[in-house]
């Protein structure tokens, strides 16, 4: 499930990390764009075998967090 994530052209894999915890997909970093990180949300609550994600990407600096089900 990470690696699908890394492999989002919306992500830079220097400042995104991806981890996975009992189907849960947990994102932290920071991405220049709102669309960003709700892109990198939408792909991880699209991959089979996640029923959620912990969304804990910034915003050019600021912490917009949130987890949401899928």
């Amino acid at each position: 499930m990470a690696a699908q994530l890394e492999q989002n052209p919306f992500l830079d894999s220097g400042s995104v990390s991806v981890s996975v915890q009992q189907r849960r997909v947990v994102l932290e970093g920071v991405v220049d764009t709102p669309e960003a990180s709700l892109r990198a949300e939408k792909d991880a609550l699209s991959i089979e075998g996640v029923y959620a994600c912990e969304n804990r990407l910034e915003i050019g600096g600021s912490n917009h967090g949130r987890v949401r089900d899928g």
